[in-house]
């Protein structure tokens, strides 16, 4: 399996972090596009998931741009309860 810590770190190297980080904007893009065509039938389930996983890669390397993992969980982990918490409650009418 490739080491995608290993791999950010030289991208880091090679092209540095605003390169990075527009390209996680880009690849967002490129994701929100496929879903709205996915809509309309006008793109494939598997061009979408191309498309879901190069973001999948994106926030990889978005994490180690942060450099800050503890928070990253921390925040996660509030936004799982947070959502929990929305399936458990009834809505509000």
């Amino acid at each position: 399996m490739t080491d995608i810590n290993e791999l950010t770190k030289r991208a880091l190297k090679e092209w540095g972090s605003q390169s990075l980080l527009d390209m996680v904007i880009e690849e967002c893009a490129e994701l929100i596009d496929a879903i709205q065509k996915w809509g309309r039938d006008r793109v494939s389930s598997d061009k979408m998931l191309e498309k879901a996983v190069d973001v999948e890669i994106s926030i990889e390397q978005l994490k180690l741009i942060l450099d800050a993992p503890a928070i990253w969980q921390t925040v996660r982990e509030e936004k799982l309860k947070h959502l929990e918490k929305l399936l458990v409650e009834p809505a509000p009418k």
